[in-house]
């Protein structure tokens, strides 16, 4: 027994010796097959501003130089250096500032200890476009990276302007690829290290040219399933996340609460509101979605929004009480309702985004409820557990247009900034067998 166990000692101890080769070499299992090693996210972003985020292993000791396209060297306004005691990875983030529109820049990551040299390339916002294009995507497993591995690249290929990630964007309930929800309680621990897992596996962190990324949070990335304002840990889980997803205050964003936030694109507004942090348990008969305060601060911004078209933008479907899963429909019908009149008293143009689901919907909501025709898009999920025959009869949904199920899927949102066009908006949905949906709306 005692040479079986020395046995296996060896073992182990050989493995973790070859974690650093493997690393180098490009040969740790369930990561893209690329060249990368280094796992880079472009933040919030406006015209002039952006910060990037770096997570590498520790060991590895990489230094950052940004070139602008004419090989000159720019200046980083802060570095910042994030780790969790006795853990071997690191988290870099590089706030930049006085940068062009319209300019390529290159990030430059040099591990003199790994002899390597890797190059990402980025831009900023520009407001004065005509259009743009929004990639949107919710619920990224890493369970499911074979799919992510593909997918992802044919959703850059579109070339979008920004990209959002809506929620679910990592499964901090999943252990050892087997996913546990609530049967597990969620440490702070596993949650670094499944937003560690994210960081290094998924490929949209290895693409070569970076997109201004804007993210929230829903229930399992908050850490909880179908989590609410109960849970235990969601003040150090609201400081990680930002650690993995920097969101900056800048001149077209403004952080509001948790992973909330507005910004301003042209002649559109949007808000990111937070599910989790502020939301009652469903047992509260008239409990709050996204909490009193925050629901009264988007409520005082849509008042003084100037706007043509008001993005609202929730990680669980608005309209959804035609289902059993989350809605805001569903879960605080009470609340809903009034907040449905409320909205309607505004006489705003609304359009509605949300995730969660794992299927595309499509939704027109008439006037009669919101005061003005208005759409609600459902992408979900990029590479997640699929379900055909998940948007069930019909007839269920009397507000569906369009949807399909049970395949992986992404959104491509295009949207006029030109102020005498009406608000047009072009939504096409995606999955790995091509396009799906092609529609355009108007509000």
């Amino acid at each position: 027994m005692k040479k079986i166990f020395i046995f296996l000692l060896l073992v182990s101890c050989s493995n973790t010796k070859h974690i650093q080769d493997k690393f180098i070499s490009g040969e740790i299992s369930s990561r893209p097959d690329d060249s990368f090693k280094f796992s880079v996210l472009q933040g919030t972003t406006d015209e002039n501003s952006t910060i990037i985020r770096v997570v590498y292993p520790i060991f590895s000791k990489p230094k950052f130089k940004i070139f602008d396209e004419d090989s000159h060297e720019v200046k980083v306004k802060k570095l910042s250096h994030i780790n969790r005691k006795n853990h071997p990875f690191e988290i870099t983030h590089i706030e930049l500032n006085s940068l062009t529109p319209d300019k390529k820049y290159s990030l430059n990551i040099i591990s003199k200890d790994l002899n390597y040299t890797e190059v990402r390339n980025f831009k900023t916002l520009n407001s004065k476009q005509n259009e743009y294009k929004i990639l949107i995507t919710s619920c990224a497993s890493d369970m499911y990276n074979e799919i992510g591995n593909l997918i992802w690249p044919e959703a850059f290929d579109h070339k979008p302007d920004m990209t959002f990630m809506i929620g679910d964007n990592i499964y901090a309930d999943s252990y050892s690829g087997v996913y546990i929800g609530k049967k597990i309680p969620t440490t702070l621990d596993h949650l670094w290290q499944r937003h560690i897992d994210h960081a290094m596996k998924l490929k949209i962190y290895r693409m070569k040219n970076l997109v201004p990324t804007f993210t929230m949070w829903d229930d399992h990335d908050y850490g909880m399933n179908d989590g609410n304002k109960m849970y235990r840990d969601k003040a150090e889980s609201l400081k990680m996340y930002h650690q993995f997803f920097p969101t900056k205050n800048n001149t077209i964003l403004k952080k509001s609460f948790a992973t909330g936030f507005q910004f301003n694109l042209g002649k559109h507004k949007f808000f990111f509101l937070d599910d989790r942090y502020f939301r009652d348990p469903d047992t509260i008969e008239k409990g709050y979605h996204f909490g009193v305060k925050q629901r009264k601060w988007l409520f005082e911004e849509l008042t003084k929004s100037k706007a043509s078209l008001n993005w609202l933008v929730s990680g669980d479907q608005f309209f959804g009480g035609y289902h059993r899963f989350e809605s805001f429909e569903g879960n605080h019908n009470f609340q809903f309702q009034k907040f449905k009149q409320e909205l309607k008293s505004l006489n705003k143009k609304y359009a509605l985004i949300s995730g969660d689901r794992h299927l595309v919907e499509v939704m027109e909501i008439p006037e009669l409820e919101l005061g003005t025709l208005t759409y609600e898009y459902t992408i979900s999920g990029v590479h997640s557990a699929m379900f055909p025959g998940n948007l069930g009869d019909p007839k269920s949904n009397p507000y569906r247009v369009d949807g399909f199920d049970g395949e992986s899927n992404y959104a491509v949102l295009t949207i006029s900034n030109k102020m005498n066009d009406f608000n047009q908006v072009h939504f096409q949905a995606y999955s790995l067998k091509g396009e799906k949906i092609n529609r355009i709306d108007s509000f």
